[in-house]
């Protein structure tokens, strides 16, 4: 699906080999041939005459417009094989002139090979990470992906807050989706090495999002909290960090991609019963949201006992039992609005 496929030979013998002996490159599908592209030896050795003793050759060949994988095909996870081959001079060594891997499509996107060679996270009380997704359609996702890695200090007793942001030109913009602060997180070890623990969202919510969105965390204190860090592959382009309460954001500057991943909603929604996001609280809608300073409530419960105002930092700032309140004398930014009584649903509004 690239135009810029990278294949690399060596030759192997102590003798210069002609370059005449082309070469092939096959796509399997569960161990069905889907696809075969035909390489010529000229272009493999980038036009030399001869496969010089001993040398490595790497060429690059677009396959953008030859084939491209059904996205339709059944199930929530899919495997490729991509094998390329080189016609063997002698047969009986095949196997020196075959190369495989494998490509497993699951349910979340990664920049990431899976492999953390170091960690990686901001310092700072209140810092934001946040790594950039841009998907092909409009999606939702329910949780979030993180590779927590242990590091000289444990950090597993420090709080954040799973964050999902909209595109703001080309940075984090606004927050679609951020834990309550009654409900933190804290950093998961897994067992093993390069294992990945799943976030669900708070009340098994469903966040849509669009075509480009950011995930990441809100942090408590300033200890770093030691996310993976693939140094292979480099995204520090989709990685951004804040230590302003979001006023900047800055780019990160370290090669490496953090390895932290979305997970879609698709056929998951039907094992954990999930609801979106605007579903889950139609029983009560604030408005204007956002606002100025003055909001007003609408419900349709029987037992409606009033509402509890919010801080980021989980201050108690107002209650009230009407259907209205003003927080025209707060600072600009985000709050929450939680139901008073037993029920667990919380809402965020904005006074601009």
């Amino acid at each position: 699906m690239s135009d810029n496929v990278e294949l690399s030979i060596r030759n192997g013998s102590n003798s210069a080999e002609n370059n005449s002996t082309p070469g092939k490159v096959e796509i399997f599908h569960d161990g069905n041939l889907e696809s075969t592209f035909g390489v010529s030896g000229s272009s493999l050795s980038n036009n030399n005459l001869n496969y010089l003793p001993r040398t490595f050759y790497d060429s690059y060949h677009d396959f953008s417009t030859g084939y491209h994988f059904d996205e339709t095909k059944p199930g929530d996870s899919q495997r490729f094989k991509t094998k390329g081959t080189v016609q063997a001079i002698f047969s009986n060594l095949a196997s020196n002139d075959t190369v495989v891997s494998e490509q497993i499509f699951n349910n979340y996107y990664s920049y990431d090979d899976g492999s953390a060679e170091a960690a990686y996270g901001p310092t700072g009380a209140q810092a934001r990470l946040a790594v950039r997704f841009d998907a092909y359609e409009s999606d939702s996702l329910i949780g979030i992906m993180t590779n927590f890695v242990r590091s000289a200090t444990d950090v597993s007793n420090q709080l954040f807050l799973l964050t999902v942001w909209a595109d703001g030109n080309g940075k984090p913009g606004a927050v679609i989706y951020q834990d309550t602060v009654f409900s933190p997180r804290t950093p998961k070890y897994e067992y093993g090495l390069n294992n990945f623990h799943t976030y669900y969202f708070l009340d098994t919510v469903k966040v849509p999002v669009g075509t480009t969105f950011y995930i990441g965390w809100r942090q408590f204190d300033a200890a770093r909290l030691d996310i993976g860090f693939d140094r292979n592959i480099d995204s520090k382009s989709k990685t951004f960090y804040s230590t302003t309460n979001e006023v900047t954001w800055n780019q990160s500057q370290i090669e490496g991609t953090s390895m932290i991943r979305p997970v879609f909603s698709t056929a998951l929604d039907a094992q954990l019963g999930i609801q979106t996001l605007s579903k889950e609280k139609d029983d009560l809608f604030i408005f204007p949201n956002p606002s100025t300073g003055k909001f007003s409530i609408k419900h349709s419960l029987q037992n409606y006992l009033g509402v509890e105002i919010y801080s980021l930092q989980g201050q108690l700032l107002l209650e009230t039992e009407s259907d209205q309140f003003d927080l025209s004398d707060k600072p600009s930014g985000l709050y929450f609005v939680k139901q008073k009584g037993n029920s667990p649903l919380v809402y965020k509004i904005i006074k601009e």
